[in-house]
């Protein structure tokens, strides 16, 4: 249903189920790195609030 084929031998098939596996199986090894990158921005967003001088 969600497939789309070329007409040439260069082209290739795109099938959207597969794609969406193989999208699902780069988060299993990606997620805590995504997920840590995340806390550290947060972290330095947060504590650059409240390191600034007031006169």
């Amino acid at each position: 249903m969600w497939s789309l084929e070329m007409p040439n031998k260069i082209n290739f098939t795109f099938s959207y189920h597969y794609m969406l596996l193989f999208v699902m199986f780069l988060y299993i090894p990606l997620f805590p790195q995504m997920y840590l990158h995340m806390f550290a921005q947060r972290r330095k967003i947060l504590e650059g609030n409240t390191t600034k001088k007031s006169k």
